[in-house]
């Protein structure tokens, strides 16, 4: 091998290795991105993905059908009073559905309501429906989860 081949060997080894790292780097922050979920057990009502009311207030309802083929929009009623931030996030245990946040904007037309701009549901490639939604208020230190079965 020339100087030159070890040298080009070399710095290839070098640009795998910085691959690698960044992937494991972006693995770890994603996980850190997840939510603690506060499960459906602090509910007060019964809890839907059309409908759900919380022990704390927050109400949340979906507009139109909630899948992967069709748009609907979430509503969310009664968030802290020191809000800067929200948003909602699908999730599932079967597969990561990777990155999905969906901004909660304030409702023009009901100011103690946020709501989405019309999405779908991330695609499950393996035909599996039960999913989970995340509502996060700013640091999304404790997420309000529902769990739901799509369309």
């Amino acid at each position: 091998m020339t100087k030159k081949e070890k040298i080009r060997f070399i710095l290839i080894i070098l640009a795998i290795l910085i691959i690698v790292g960044l992937k494991i780097v972006a693995v770890f922050w994603e996980k850190q991105q997840k939510p603690q979920a506060v499960e459906n057990t602090q509910k007060t009502l019964q809890c839907t993905i059309q409908y759900c009311e919380f022990a704390d207030g927050l109400i949340v309802r979906t507009e139109g059908t909630v899948s992967s083929k069709t748009p609907f929009k979430v509503f969310v009623r009664n968030l802290p009073e020191n809000t800067q931030k929200a948003y909602i996030q699908f999730s599932m245990e079967s597969m990561d559905l990777g990155f999905n946040r969906f901004k909660l904007l304030p409702n023009e037309n009901n100011p103690q309501e946020w709501r989405t701009n019309a999405l779908l549901l991330p695609i499950c490639t393996i035909n599996d429906d039960r999913y989970d939604m995340d509502i996060c208020v700013n640091d999304c230190q404790n997420a309000h989860r529902i769990r739901f079965r799509a369309k």
